[in-house]
């Protein structure tokens, strides 16, 4: 079941958007906010799973109660807007969606499904994170090449660079990178 709590100024807004969140499975209501203090202490007592959160309210505006949300074990945002002009600020505070006011039902219903792909990646991540701190020997990645191919700590890999049908994988180590053709 995911935890959504609403926060807009416009409390038609608000009811409008609970009436649409109902209909959708799994999702539960469990509080509301009209402001963005509000917003805050509610989320701070009710540990919520996403924030509907709107963009322009009276005194804290939606996108400085999400700079307030940057941690990783924080709710995700989806922001409404009667305007569209907050779309990029959005998106760099990592928001999952941005829906404009007058929402259609359908837009909406994506919306809480890419929350719930987010929030799945999230738990395959966390499971993975813990399975590897269960394992005495750091996790390595195998990286195939002519020879047969290296296992490479994982703690070492920088990033990934896609290369076509390669992949270009930059290490901590200066001297070592390796490039792997992935098989077909």
């Amino acid at each position: 079941m995911m935890r959504v709590l609403l926060v807009d100024g416009e409390p038609l807004a608000l009811h409008h958007v609970a009436m649409e969140l109902r209909s959708l499975p799994d999702v539960d209501i469990v509080g509301f906010a009209r402001d963005g203090d509000a917003a805050l202490d509610e989320l701070r007592r009710l540990s919520p799973d996403l924030i509907i959160l709107d963009v322009e309210m009276p005194g804290r505006g939606g996108l400085s109660v999400a700079a307030e949300l940057l941690r990783k074990n924080d709710p995700d945002i989806v922001f409404v807007s009667a305007v569209d002009r907050h779309v990029a600020m959005a998106f760099e505070i990592e928001a999952i969606d941005y829906l404009t006011k007058l929402l259609r039902p359908n837009r909406l219903k994506q919306a809480i499904e890419r929350v719930r792909r987010r929030q799945a990646e999230k738990a395959v991540h966390a499971a993975f994170i813990a399975d590897c701190a269960q394992c005495d020997a750091p996790p390595t990645m195998h990286i195939p090449d002519r020879n047969g191919g290296h296992d490479l700590p994982v703690s070492e890999i920088v990033w990934i660079e896609a290369l076509g049908d390669y992949a270009l994988i930059h290490t901590n180590v200066l001297t070592t990178s390796f490039v792997a053709q992935w098989p077909n």
